[in-house]
């Protein structure tokens, strides 16, 4: 290997594990950009929603309840901690 995890180069950390710090400032980088934002739904919430489409004879799919939220509202649940995903901002 020219580069890797045993012998370095320029592009490293090589692993994913090591690389944490990379994605989350991407992931920052792509909310900034308004490009992805946080979605604070809890997987229980989801899977309610997952639920109904089904009962519907629905195929289930995120509805986006997050993707333009209050950015007031937004910035509360962060400060406070709550815990999130980001998302994708998609053409809906």
């Amino acid at each position: 290997w020219d580069e890797g995890p045993e012998v370095g180069g320029d592009y490293g950390p090589y692993r994913q594990s090591e690389r944490g710090h990379i994605y989350q400032e991407k992931a920052r980088e792509l909310m900034e950009a308004g490009l992805a934002y946080p979605c604070f739904c809890t997987q229980e919430e989801l899977d309610k929603k997952k639920e109904e489409a089904e009962a519907r004879g629905e195929n289930p799919k995120y509805d986006g309840m997050w993707r333009d939220a209050d950015p007031a509202l937004v910035k509360e649940k962060m400060d406070a901690g709550e815990p999130y995903t980001i998302r994708f901002k998609v053409p809906s």
